[in-house]
């Protein structure tokens, strides 16, 4: 029987990383876990990934990686606040294309459909 992990990643460990962060990320996604991001990545960081995972992996054994996201609250900032505010998702769902099948965005919920390979 093949199994998924799903790995859990709390805001606290992603800030310790610092710069490893999207390091951390690729290794795991590598191994065949999907991560839920309890502070998800900022539109950079989540380009930066795919460009990092572009070139860390072999391109016949990998297939991509899929990533949904809640983005972050509206709330009324000022138009400078608004301006100088970095956008972070709230949660963050990412895993590696091969075993994410599908994932679905409704309303206040994500749903994906994970593949079990055997």
């Amino acid at each position: 029987m093949s199994e998924i992990v799903l790995q859990i990643v709390s805001r606290e460990l992603l800030h310790s990383l610092g710069n490893n962060k999207l390091d951390y990320i690729i290794d795991k996604i590598l191994e065949g876990k999907v991560l839920l991001l309890e502070e998800g990545l900022t539109p950079e960081e989540q380009l930066t990934l795919i460009k990092k995972a572009m070139e860390k992996v072999d391109i016949d054994k990998f297939k991509g990686i899929e990533m949904a996201f809640y983005p972050e609250e509206q709330k009324k900032y000022g138009i400078f606040a608004k301006i100088l505010k970095k956008k972070i998702s709230r949660v963050m769902l990412i895993g590696p294309s091969d075993v994410i099948s599908e994932i679905r965005r409704k309303g206040n919920t994500i749903e994906t459909i994970i593949r079990i390979i055997e």
